[in-house]
């Protein structure tokens, strides 16, 4: 999947018609009133390959802001929010054998639900896209360049984009805790 990216950061994808949630997950709409949910390319940086992720039960009622799904790296479970008021009615099943694909693919193949939403317009009022979407991506990479200042200095040694996984350089004790507040999760 060719993304072009109109509106973005310097380091971070930040694809035209996607809205983005301040937790780092995406939507995209899709026919009527289903729209594809993901993370976003920080997220999939800033973690970097995971171990797994557990998504919601087809039929589940997911709440805007509210645990969606949870992302396995190392031995650490972290949750994630979900972007969006719905009902999933589709998984990414591939997901359970390669993970990965969050990676290699994060706003094509590597989507991780499909969501039938009760008002498709409501549900993009609360989010993020565009200008808008690019401006915030800035904050973030900002966000990290002020960690790089500090404890995250050997992630960019040549001065280029962060590695995969930027958040685990970091001390071991403390980057669960960073990534949770990146994805403002608990």
């Amino acid at each position: 999947m060719q993304i072009d990216q109109s509106a973005g950061s310097r380091w971070f994808v930040v694809p035209d018609g996607y809205y983005f949630h301040q937790g780092h997950g995406w939507i995209r709409p899709e026919a009527g009133q289903i729209v594809r949910v993901g993370l976003d390319d920080f997220a999939q940086r800033l973690l970097g390959r995971p171990n797994a992720i557990q998504l919601p039960r087809i039929g589940q009622r997911l709440q805007l802001g509210e645990r969606a799904w949870a992302v396995t790296v190392d031995a650490t479970l972290l949750t994630m929010l979900s972007p969006v008021e719905g009902k999933v009615v589709a998984i990414n099943r591939t997901l359970r054998d390669t993970p990965e694909l969050v990676n290699a693919d994060p706003y094509g193949a590597g989507w991780l639900l499909e969501v039938r939403v009760v008002r498709p317009k409501t549900a993009l009022k609360n989010l993020m896209s565009g200008a808008l979407a690019a401006s915030w991506m800035e904050q973030a990479t900002e966000r990290v360049r002020a960690m790089c200042n500090g404890q995250l200095g050997m992630v960019l040694p040549d001065g280029g984009e962060p590695i995969p996984g930027f958040i685990c350089a970091v001390a071991p004790d403390e980057w669960a805790a960073a990534a949770r507040a990146f994805l403002l999760t608990d």
